[in-house]
């Protein structure tokens, strides 16, 4: 009885073990399906940042001020590509914006104006676009300017009056203070501090220029390819939980041992 009650034992739980590895493989393989179609959907945003790019004549602007209108097309493009391949939802949108509209596109619904300009870092196009329309940020607006402007600008800003007096012309000095004196009247202007009235953009005043956008997409898709290697990864490891573990998961295990008390019941009766 003691060797039948074992068999049984021994049987129940390789059943149980089968069960829950045909778990894993199955949860595994739909996990991968939608990966596959984050990867495709999040590359079709890239593709789309691709065919606007590839007709220039259709972009606004001179062959000088064109890149302002690749900043937005990139801006919203990635961002969704970054959200998609992680299987979140995308929140950039171009839906009912027109194209000379005060914002150039929608972030969790909210209006965005994109500022790519050299004059000052952007900050003075920014207080231009808030004289032109007052209610921006009362109405929830925002601003975003290249990356790399905005780490300058909060570095800059970080200075004492003292500190910010002392740097030299020819260490970008005037330019330093021209900023952070604009960014005090934008903050006075609006009540609000330069964190809440600018974001960084994902990308560089440099990215956006005609002659290296492409390039910029390139290694944006390289970057979405290395992400979805890393979510794949991620869900394969996820399916190499321990045994024990995926008795508890399943709640096999109190059946497993249900089954086997109950046969041994039977057994010894």
């Amino acid at each position: 009885m003691d060797t039948l009650c074992e068999n049984i034992t021994i049987q129940g739980i390789g059943g149980g073990v089968a069960y829950v590895n045909q778990l894993r493989a199955d949860q595994l393989s739909l996990n991968l399906k939608v990966q596959d179609m984050n990867l495709s959907d999040a590359l079709g945003e890239l593709d789309k940042a691709r065919s606007f790019l590839g007709s220039p004549e259709h972009i606004l602007g001179s062959p000088m001020t064109k890149h302002g209108e690749v900043a937005e097309v990139f801006e919203v493009r990635f961002g969704n590509a970054d959200r998609i391949i992680r299987g979140e939802d995308p929140i950039y949108s171009f839906d009912g914006v027109g194209r000379t509209a005060p914002e150039d596109y929608l972030k969790n619904n909210l209006p965005v104006q994109s500022k790519f300009v050299q004059s000052n870092l952007s900050v003075d196009a920014v207080l231009k676009h808030l004289n032109d329309y007052p209610d921006f940020i009362n109405n929830g607006g925002s601003y975003c300017i290249p990356k790399d402007y905005y780490e300058q600008i909060q570095n800059w800003m970080k200075l004492s009056p003292e500190e910010l007096a002392k740097l030299p012309a020819a260490d970008g000095g005037r330019l330093a203070r021209n900023v952070v004196e604009r960014v005090r009247e934008l903050e006075a202007q609006t009540g609000k501090s330069f964190g809440e009235i600018i974001e960084p953009s994902q990308l560089e005043y440099n990215q956006v220029q005609l002659n290296s956008a492409n390039g910029t997409i390139d290694k944006k898709e390289q970057e979405i390819i290395q992400i979805d290697e890393s979510e794949r990864e991620k869900y394969w490891e996820m399916s190499q939980a321990s045994i024990k573990e995926g008795f508890k998961t399943a709640g096999i295990a109190a059946a497993i041992s249900g089954v086997i008390s109950f046969s041994a019941t039977l057994i010894g009766a």
